[in-house]
């Protein structure tokens, strides 16, 4: 990360989420995707880029999550 994590605390950037033992170990995140549900997030971040997608791929064959799934079931 090119920024720490300002609301924690002030910890070692790229610490902040107590990852050097899983690091340690050998894990590395290669070949995992992860989804960001925000609406502020800043697409153009260094650390953002050249991994952002715009949209979700259904995989599978079915969309599971969507707006319209969120509304109906967050809510309850």
């Amino acid at each position: 990360m090119s920024q720490p994590n300002a609301s924690n605390g002030g910890a070692e950037d790229g610490l902040d989420m107590n990852v050097g033992p899983a690091w340690a170990k050998g894990y590395t995140g290669k070949g995992v995707v992860v989804s960001i549900l925000d609406d502020g997030i800043q697409t153009n971040h260094p650390d953002l880029i050249d991994n952002y997608v715009t949209f979700a791929v259904a995989l599978g064959g079915r969309q599971r999550f969507s707006n319209i799934s969120c509304v109906l079931h967050c809510r309850r």
